[in-house]
């Protein structure tokens, strides 16, 4: 299974997927492709220039996808 988060376009949508209100179909990334998917997560959501709170918001979007299985 494959990680599709390209369909998250906005912050907006990431603070929905946050709360439970979006729907995007995921698996937990094999740890090998993790790396790859948060370095295209960081560009997708432009970290290196968004204020502070907005990377907060990916960096909570980042861990709850990565996130083994098993743990909260």
């Amino acid at each position: 299974m494959t990680l599709d988060t390209q369909a998250l376009s906005s912050l907006a949508e990431v603070r929905a997927f946050l709360d439970g209100n979006a729907e995007v179909a995921f698996s937990t990334p094999p740890q090998a492709d993790r790396h790859t998917w948060l370095a295209a997560t960081l560009r997708q959501f432009q970290c290196g220039i968004v204020k502070r709170p907005e990377r907060g918001l990916v960096c909570a979007f980042a861990l709850k996808v990565t996130a083994t299985r098993g743990r909260s």
